[in-house]
């Protein structure tokens, strides 16, 4: 049986599947049963495009049953919160209000009233779906709530929010795949506004940003306002194209590249210049390489590819009526963030602003990678703990798009 006090967060991407299995805790953050890496296969998934339904059907098979006989773990998933890429991502404002039903006080009844009308507004992108809706807050007898105001008194009830919507067929090729394998989608949300829950409850982080999501094939950009997603957009560039440059430039093997690329990276330390690197356990490369070819062959990478990419990037996510976002930090997170030296290679396009890698405080799940899994579980523990599951919908006013350069 799944423990219902468990939250289980999946997130499929190019490269792999990641699990995360925790609550929320008193303070609002989350903690961790377990956090598992399944890898893909190349092919399998590319650009976000499931490409080999079976075998990622497989894979995802093996987060039914997990166990850990050291730990005497044994968890058995079968409600999942999926991730969902930001490719296509469109926002939309909405307010909406309800007279109350059961007199002068607020009841789920009438949460549900409201979102109901939001829900049966048309999309004016016909090819868009709703994949999560995210209150703003709430309006009864003229106070402002940033949850169901439930017992409280009042004529109506207003709620504010911003909906988040993806195209359909991400939306209904994801969850087909999840629930070939067996499992249930409980719910769905964008990876930016995962990633975002999990920054609110990290403390010396900014609520208004920029987030980096640096990941293999993709890289996304997003305008981060008091914690709230405001806009997203992005590239296709990330760190196994760079992988993939390595190998052209140096006549290497892709294997041995990535592997230089994440044991190495870009180190300007001299006496590391002309010694020949080592591969995997000790042994030696196919060829022999030098820190300074590497670093050569990832500089070319970014000066010539993933940085002219990003600076228009962001041009597009801060418009010059911001002020807020005129010189707001960078936050990097992703497999890319991990990349020794990373703050170096993209300082020629930050200009005034402070690039800060974001390092999950979870003990289990140390690593930038598992941001978006981990604000998932943040994210739900906040609908479980606000009778939340009352809402799940919002209507359109304006919109921000997130289509953006490369193809995200």
């Amino acid at each position: 049986m799944e423990n219902p006090n468990y939250i289980s967060a999946l997130e499929i991407t190019n490269s792999c599947l990641r699990l995360a299995v925790g609550f929320l805790s008193k303070d609002g953050t989350p903690c961790l049963i377990c956090y598992r890496e399944v890898p893909l296969a190349p092919g399998v998934v590319s650009n976000w495009a499931i490409l080999d339904q079976d075998a990622l059907v497989t894979a995802l098979q093996s987060f039914h049953d997990i166990q850990d006989e050291s730990t005497g773990l044994h968890i058995t998933p079968q409600n999942l919160c999926v991730v969902l890429p930001p490719r296509g991502f469109l926002i939309y404002q909405v307010q909406k209000a309800t007279t109350l039903v059961g007199g002068d006080t607020v009841g789920s009844v009438d949460v549900t009233n409201c979102l109901s009308l939001i829900r049966q507004e048309k999309l004016p992108e016909t090819e868009s779906t709703i994949v999560d809706i995210v209150p703003d807050f709430f309006v009864a007898g003229n106070a402002k709530y940033a949850y169901p105001p439930l017992g409280q008194k009042g004529t109506q009830l207003t709620i504010t929010a911003k909906l988040h919507t993806l195209p359909k067929e991400t939306l209904a090729t994801f969850r087909a795949v999840v629930e070939s394998a067996g499992f249930r989608v409980y719910r769905t949300a964008v990876a930016p506004y995962c990633a975002s829950e999990l920054l609110a409850t990290m403390h010396g982080y900014p609520d208004t940003y920029f987030l980096l999501d640096f990941g293999a094939e993709f890289t996304s950009l997003s305008a981060i306002g008091q914690n709230s997603v405001i806009r997203s957009r992005f590239f296709a560039k990330g760190s196994a194209n760079l992988s993939r440059q390595i190998a052209e430039e140096l006549d290497l093997p892709f294997t041995e590249a990535n592997w230089l690329k994440e044991r190495y990276g870009y180190d300007l330390a001299e006496h590391r210049y002309t010694m020949s690197l080592l591969g995997p356990n000790g042994a030696p490369l196919s060829k022999k390489v030098s820190q300074k070819e590497l670093n050569a062959a990832i500089l070319h990478y970014f000066e010539q590819q993933y940085n002219p990419n990003l600076v228009p990037a962001i041009g597009e996510v801060a418009t010059n009526k911001e002020t807020a976002f005129r010189d707001c930090p960078i936050l990097i997170t992703g497999g890319g963030a991990e990349l020794r030296g990373i703050g170096s290679l993209l300082a020629p396009v930050l200009q005034q602003r402070t690039l800060y890698g974001v390092l999950p405080s979870v003990l289990g799940a140390r690593t930038p990678k598992a941001t978006n899994v981990l604000g998932m579980i943040v994210a739900e523990g906040k609908h479980k703990t606000s009778e939340s599951d009352i809402y799940r919908g919002v209507s359109t006013l304006s919109r921000e798009s997130a289509s953006g350069r490369g193809g995200r």
